[in-house]
């Protein structure tokens, strides 16, 4: 009963997108590492629980007031269920781990990146208060980049209990590269780039700044191919804009993929795309995958943020591209090397 843990992650099915694998990875780390990981996944509790929050919700809560385990993980996104945790620890003295994902509060705040839909200044104040009562009585607060850690130790005057925990990658580039196929882009002997998912969500601009970039170095190196594979991109979204700057012919868009397949294409290319929303809170899971893959990532960024900041040994201008060279993978942002500094929370 000593190792036995509560694990919470709502999202956990490999079908649910690359935010599960955070919590998947961690799953089965505990497990090869002495600890028994009792899952509470939106699957856990039968078909009509995972058709209805509110009769998961509950279950979950009869579950726990009945668990003997003194130890508990829940990460989050989703953040309704979090009054429902927090209630479980104050009256069970559990142990208590919050991994968030996500910046709740701020990101209601920011309108999850919409500058038009600011949020609701009720929604802020409630979601602030249930953050700092879980601050208060929880173990370990887990936030995943430097920019949250920023805003937390901010709301709460506070820092003992934050923890930096980054996402980091999972896989050996050997691995991949021996587990999938090649796929080549349409144009062979070329620079190849590669962005793995989507463009549109992370904004409009950005992705117009980015593909403007891109046709500036090739009219300025007519001498040069390059090739540009969209991986589970919103093709009519961006399709118009490929099209407007002329870069139809060199432009492959691919359907979504498995993720490890997704990586096996990725994994021949020279360089990466990575956009993201705020370039100060975000870290974006696919500039990890880049790295791992041993692919340094295209600068559209702004090098005063905290993005550029991270990863700035790893990204390279578009006027460079023509001294592209791998790396080896960093150990410091390997998800086993990431979780092994903080497996003692479980303790």
């Amino acid at each position: 009963m000593h190792n036995n843990i509560d694990f919470i992650a709502y999202y956990f099915s490999k079908n649910e997108g690359v935010g599960v694998q955070r919590a998947r990875y961690l799953y089965k780390f505990l497990q090869t590492n002495g600890y028994l990981p009792i899952l509470h996944s939106s699957d856990t509790f039968g078909y009509m629980a995972k058709r209805s929050k509110f009769l998961w919700g509950i279950i979950l809560l009869i579950k726990l007031i009945f668990s003997k385990n003194k130890k508990l993980y829940a990460t989050c996104g989703p953040f309704w269920f979090l009054p429902i945790i927090w209630l479980i620890g104050k009256l069970r003295k559990t142990k208590l781990i919050y991994d968030f994902r996500d910046p709740w509060s701020f990101n209601i705040e920011r309108g999850y990146g919409n500058i038009n839909k600011r949020g609701n200044h009720i929604k802020i104040l409630i979601s602030r208060f249930i953050e700092k009562k879980i601050y208060n009585d929880c173990f370990s607060f887990w936030v995943c980049t430097p920019g949250m850690y920023e805003l937390y130790r901010n709301l709460f005057k506070d820092d003992t209990k934050l923890k930096f925990v980054p996402n980091g990658y999972e896989f050996t580039r050997d691995e991949i590269i021996n587990n999938n196929e090649n796929v080549c882009g349409p144009l062979k002997n070329a620079i190849k780039i590669v962005c793995l998912g989507r463009m549109a969500v992370h904004g409009i601009s950005h992705t117009k700044k980015l593909f403007s970039e891109i046709n500036g170095y090739i009219k300025e190196n007519k001498n040069k191919s390059i090739s540009i594979q969209l991986i589970g991109t919103e093709k009519d979204e961006i399709e118009k804009i490929v099209s407007d700057m002329k870069l139809d012919k060199i432009v492959t868009f691919l359907p979504k993929q498995d993720h490890k397949k997704a990586l096996g294409i990725a994994v021949t290319s020279d360089v990466g795309i990575c956009l993201v929303r705020d370039e100060n809170y975000e870290l974006g899971t696919k500039a990890f995958d880049y790295i791992g893959l041993g692919i340094p990532i295209l600068d559209i960024f702004d090098h005063t943020k905290n993005f550029y900041n991270y990863f700035k040994e790893y990204i390279i201008k578009i006027e460079d591209i023509e001294y592209l060279h791998k790396y080896s993978p960093p150990k410091e942002l390997y998800r086993g090397y990431i979780f092994k500094s903080v497996l003692e929370s479980f303790n």
